[in-house]
């Protein structure tokens, strides 16, 4: 038996030795080959992914049935834990850095602003932190240098917000009076055709002015009576208008070069998963904090195959007349963007994977009818945590019911001070 036991140590010896050594050239010592999809280009990027020994991979957890627990405290004992339940372990992931928390998002209409708020929204909300939000139920901030539209709390003797991502029109004098000087800019842009389709789409332009076939696009951007109409400013140069561009002031490529000195990061639609990569390491923040579902996703048959499927060779050339300014902030934009990408290593574009396979886990679980907990373990990329159904609903609210919760919270802590005052 002592000679069967020593066979079998060998064996099982050779077998981790084997293995290691294909790991480890299979893996650790791999060249990878990834591609960057955006539009109509693609960006192949190949580099050294070195892997460190003592940096565990980053793998999904499995689903499973757990009580919900965030501080010591059960999820239903407050709003706060039931709506914005998300726990994460310090377990090896040490960082030196510390956690941005000052942000000015400009978020324009169409361009995918949408996912991008709802994960400042998110974040705010989880940390306490001020949002700017309209006095009113309107989503649109109205920012002017001698007109607030927003909430104000006339005991707080901090005159500045953490969190701007409300619809509103940038005014870098008004917005600087709200927040704090460290503040880091941000704005999304979308490539300009794609854009006029959804926008077309979702303002329901052919149903206001009976548009009807196949080539309803054409047909608009054709008629002087709709693309003349009050209608054309949400459809038209949409983009640099909200950045503040007035041509009686200075010149196309005057404006974007002072956009491009203003904002820390333009983000190009295209590239969301490599955009939301870049913010998680510039805030010093956690995979879990940039996570998203899509909100707005539109699967209507009739725009499918009428206005997004519509490969009309016209359309650009005729939008480009309406539009010239937009395309030429977009494609100065998204070029820069690419230089950006074109510098990145493996473990950038590697954890840019990591987001997705984390997302696409996320919307499984959250459309699952089953009552368990995700677990996303702890790597390189994030610190891990636990995501409860809970958390789901948080992640599916848009801009105008986010505000509600927002204002509900901020209400709730006043008159808690007055009911329950700290002693």
């Amino acid at each position: 038996m002592s000679g069967l036991k020593w066979k079998l140590a060998i064996l099982m010896i050779v077998c981790i030795f084997t293995g290691s050594i294909v790991f480890y050239f299979l893996g650790v010592r791999s060249k990878h080959s990834i591609d960057l999809r955006g539009g109509n280009r693609r960006i192949s990027y190949e580099g050294d992914s070195t892997i460190k020994a003592s940096k565990p991979g980053c793998l999904i957890g499995d689903l499973k049935n757990s009580l919900v627990y965030w501080s010591g405290r059960n999820v239903d004992t407050e709003l706060r834990l039931t709506t914005g339940n998300w726990s994460s372990s310090n377990s090896y992931l040490q960082t030196s850095c510390t956690p941005n928390k000052h942000i000015v998002f400009v978020k324009i209409p169409k361009t995918g602003s949408t996912t991008v708020a709802s994960v400042f929204l998110r974040y705010g909300f989880r940390n306490d932190l001020k949002v700017v939000l309209p006095a009113t139920q309107n989503t649109l901030l109205r920012l002017k240098q001698s007109e607030y539209d927003i909430m104000r709390d006339e005991y707080d003797k901090n005159p500045h917000y953490d969190i701007m991502t409300h619809h509103s029109k940038y005014d870098r004098k008004a917005v600087e009076k709200l927040m704090p000087l460290d503040s880091v800019y941000v704005v999304m842009l979308r490539e300009p055709v794609s854009r006029f389709k959804s926008a077309f789409n979702y303002f329901r332009v052919s149903k206001k002015f009976g548009i009807q076939g196949k080539n309803q696009l054409k047909t608009y951007l054709s008629t002087p009576k709709f693309y003349n109409s009050k209608q054309s400013g949400l459809l038209f140069n949409a983009m640099i208008n909200y950045l503040g561009y007035s041509t009686a002031t200075t010149s196309v490529q005057n404006f974007i070069n002072e956009i491009d000195r203003d904002f820390d990061y333009v983000l190009i639609m295209e590239y969301t998963d490599e955009g939301l990569v870049m913010l998680k390491r510039r805030f010093c923040w956690d995979i879990g904090d940039v996570i998203y579902l899509k909100i707005h996703e539109v699967k209507r048959k009739n725009y499918q195959e009428l206005i997004k499927g519509n490969t009309d060779p016209e359309i650009p050339e005729k939008l480009r007349k309406f539009s010239e300014e937009d395309f030429l902030l977009y494609d100065y934009f998204r070029r820069k963007f690419e230089n950006i990408l074109h510098k990145q290593n493996a473990d950038f574009f590697e954890e840019v994977q990591f987001l997705r396979e984390v997302n696409r886990k996320i919307a499984a679980f959250c459309s699952s009818k089953s009552d368990t907990t995700l677990d996303i373990v702890p790597c390189r990329w994030t610190r891990g945590f636990t995501i409860h159904k809970p958390y789901c609903k948080l992640m599916m609210i848009a801009n105008r019911p986010f505000s509600v919760l927002l204002k509900s919270s901020y209400f709730k802590g006043i008159f808690n001070d007055i009911i329950l005052p700290k002693v």
